[in-house]
């Protein structure tokens, strides 16, 4: 069937290739990195896709070319097939493994690369390329496969991709030693009663804080907004206000007055983590499928380690 693509011209790797980065980037602009000759240049490959599959695979609408259908679905297709052959040239040739991680912030600095000191030394070496990114675009990243595995922590809505569960993630209240003179033993009462860095957005630790607040009949007592948890455990260092971390941040505080609360009892301070992939990437060689294994052990003995206190 394939020998039918070759009957008339129009098709080529380097069509393809703009098709996946004008895909990626979201318009031809932001892939010929504003340069007006190489926009003119995809525009007129994009073209030549159109001509030769005799379907539309972009449209405008208002001033920004977007994707069609058959265009998303097209990118996809053209995706796996150039990742395969790179995997191929880089395996052939025996050339460094390049394999790519998305996750939060505070889970690539406390426990990702932790954990890939645990990882034993191979031979060709792998190239680990490490994303800070949300949520939503790591499930988006795995499915066209512009990341290889992500670290998550709810996988109900990641259908087709796969998952296996690392272990639970306690977290820890931190507090400044001079905030901690009078402060309930009960975690859930000395959240209300002491000023917090919270995360921005509507977290879970928020929404948790809030609802007991509203039980004491307190007004929340939120000093800081932050977008990272780092950021937290600067804040709760410099004796700013208390934090709610996960407990991968103990190490953090080491030699700090800073007393720690283990919320390990309060089911809404804790979270299951997953290392998610999508199946296709595994297909398309045997040391992915390898590695893949080894971070799991590696990330699930780190994460154990916590539960049991070590840092």
């Amino acid at each position: 069937m394939h020998r039918t693509l070759f009957a008339k011209s129009g098709l080529s790797f380097d069509r393809l290739r703009v098709l996946v980065e004008v895909a990626d980037a979201g318009s031809i602009a932001a892939a010929a990195g504003g340069d007006p000759v190489r926009q003119s240049q995809f525009s007129r490959q994009l073209k030549e896709l159109e001509a030769f599959f005799e379907c539309k695979l972009t449209e405008h609408k208002g001033r920004n070319l977007v994707m069609t259908t058959a265009g998303r679905q097209l990118a996809d297709l053209a995706r796996d097939q150039l990742n395969v052959l790179a995997r191929f040239q880089a395996e052939s040739k025996q050339a460094p493994l390049l394999i790519r991680v998305g996750a939060g912030e505070s889970l690539l600095e406390w426990l990702l690369i932790p954990g890939l000191c645990a990882i034993k030394t191979v031979e060709p070496p792998v190239y680990w390329r490490l994303e800070n990114r949300k949520t939503q675009e790591i499930v988006d990243r795995i499915l066209d496969q512009r990341l290889d595995f992500g670290l998550l922590r709810n996988v109900e809505e990641t259908p087709p991709l796969k998952w296996c569960r690392l272990g639970r993630l306690s977290s820890i209240l931190c507090v400044p030693g001079k905030m901690a003179s009078g402060m309930s033993a009960k975690p859930a009462v000395a959240v209300s009663q002491l000023p917090m860095a919270l995360l921005e957005g509507r977290s879970r630790f928020r929404q948790t804080i809030e609802e007991t607040c509203r039980k004491l009949h307190r007004i929340p007592n939120i000093r800081f907004e932050c977008s990272s948890q780092p950021e937290i455990a600067v804040i709760v260092r410099n004796g700013l206000a208390a934090g709610i971390l996960p407990g991968l941040s103990r190490r953090e505080f080491t030699g700090c007055d800073v007393r720690i609360v283990d919320l390990g009892k309060v089911a809404a301070f804790n979270s299951e983590l997953y290392l998610v992939w999508n199946p296709r990437t595994l297909d398309m060689s045997a040391r992915i499928e390898a590695l893949r294994d080894d971070l799991a052990s590696a990330l699930r003995q780190a994460i154990a380690q916590q539960a049991a206190g070590n840092h």
